[in-house]
């Protein structure tokens, strides 16, 4: 099942706005107010446990376990198969008119088009499942690589840039990452708590390869940019299941709040 379209209330709104739980969907209208209540809207409910999600233009594209990518409408919630794959889809990222996927048992990624046709291909190496995940931008396509304690920079045709160290990538027994964007320069990635790397957040400018920021929190489990101002963690903490507003300009924790377990 999935989690699809929540609500943000935001302070000195009375009004609420819906949003999905993604970077994509951004909407510029209106002041930067920070978000202070988490209503769960709408669950979809899929044949197999999805493991990515893009949502872009009322439409998500969601990469399943049984090796499916599915389409689902925003405005009703039903879902149409899109693609049949050979792996299970790790990642999916829509930039522009086409679609990139990041397939982890075959360690390659495929680029197609809206139409579903493969236009082209490259191989990486995350070096572990859990760091199976790319983010694009007008700089290229981001991938963290385990071995390399790195994020990997290709163009988008696939032709390597640069390798960017990250201190929240490491190469034995790590833990989870989530990664989100903002604007085409500055990456978000979140790790869960491993034995050799911290439980934080950290802001990676991806044009300079500096690390901007990086604030430690218990779990973090995902990450996602909100309206240019701020970044929300779902996070594990003191409360248990909890969304952490931190400032984007410098990490700083503005507020916690309690969320449901889903």
């Amino acid at each position: 099942m999935l989690s699809l379209l929540y609500n943000f209330d935001s302070k000195r709104m009375k009004q609420t706005e819906a949003a999905a739980l993604s970077e994509d969907d951004e909407d510029d209208d209106g002041p930067d107010l920070e978000p202070v209540d988490l209503k769960l809207l709408k669950t979809v409910k899929l044949p197999a446990e999805p493991v990515s999600v893009c949502h872009i233009n009322g439409i998500t594209y969601a990469g399943l376990e049984n090796n499916l990518l599915v389409k689902i409408s925003q405005n009703d919630g039903t879902f149409s198969p899109f693609l049949e794959l050979d792996s299970a889809v790790s990642a999916v990222h829509v930039y522009g008119n086409e679609i990139y996927v990041l397939l982890h048992k075959m360690n390659q990624v495929r680029v197609y088009d809206l139409d579903g046709e493969c236009v082209r291909s490259w191989i990486h190496d995350s070096g572990y499942n859990g760091y199976c995940k790319l983010r694009v931008t007008n700089l290229g396509v981001v991938i963290p690589c385990a071995t390399k304690r790195a994020l990997t920079v290709y163009d988008l045709h696939g032709h390597k840039i640069k390798d960017i160290l990250c201190p929240l990538i490491c190469n034995q027994r790590p833990g989870l990452l989530a990664l989100a964007l903002n604007g085409d320069k500055h990456l978000l990635v979140s790790s869960c708590p491993s034995l050799y790397v911290r439980p934080a957040v950290c802001n990676v400018n991806l044009e300079s390869g500096e690390v901007v920021w990086t604030t430690e929190l218990s779990e973090p489990r995902g990450v996602v940019c909100y309206r240019d101002k701020f970044v929300l963690v779902a996070n594990y903490g003191y409360y248990g299941h909890e969304m952490d507003v931190l400032e984007l300009e410098n990490g700083e924790l503005v507020v916690t709040h309690k969320t449901a377990e889903h």
